[in-house]
């Protein structure tokens, strides 16, 4: 039974290890805390499959734990890495398929982090896992446990919020 869990963990980690890395690293600015974190998480998903746990959303499920996770190591340590010290090294924004794609350097990429961390709390977190983890409205919705109507109010919101206080033409 324990090769069955291994396989299953295995390939949920194959498939999601990345963007839970990603997700990570931008909320918490430290690539190897982050690392450590993507660790953990799989480990915690072991456990719940090999106790006989079942996983019927799985991308929700290990999101869950990670966010646990995150808000746990938030309330221990502050970040020690600014998002100037990421894009310094080398940092790259997933393609979010809108018009973020048109930030074609690093530099763009790390404003826009920097913008989108000035975000109030509500729309913050829906961002990230919008257009830096690339989950839909729907993922999104059933992750936090609010209504995809919610998710899809809350990035107008935070849309009109950016562009109430920041000039987004200088990035076309």
């Amino acid at each position: 039974m324990d090769r069955l869990h291994e396989h299953i963990v295995t390939n949920l980690y194959d498939t999601y290890a990345q963007d839970i890395f990603r997700y990570l690293v931008v909320r918490i600015g430290n690539r190897e805390r982050a690392q450590d974190i993507v660790q953990e998480v799989f480990i915690r998903a072991w456990r719940h499959v090999h106790g006989g746990g079942e996983l019927t959303e799985p991308r929700a499920f290990l999101y869950t734990i990670a966010h646990n996770l995150y808000v746990n190591d938030v309330t221990r340590t502050k970040p020690q890495v600014s998002l100037d010290d990421l894009s310094e090294s080398g940092f790259d924004i997933p393609d979010p398929g809108n018009d973020v794609d048109t930030m074609t350097s690093v530099e763009h990429q790390a404003e826009i982090l920097k913008r989108i961390e000035s975000l109030p709390d509500t729309y913050r977190e829906i961002f990230i896992l919008r257009f830096t983890v690339g989950l839909s409205i729907k993922e999104i919705a059933e992750r936090l446990k609010i209504s995809d109507n919610v998710v899809s109010v809350r990035i107008h919101r935070g849309i009109e919020y950016l562009q109430e206080h920041f000039d987004w033409h200088e990035f076309e």
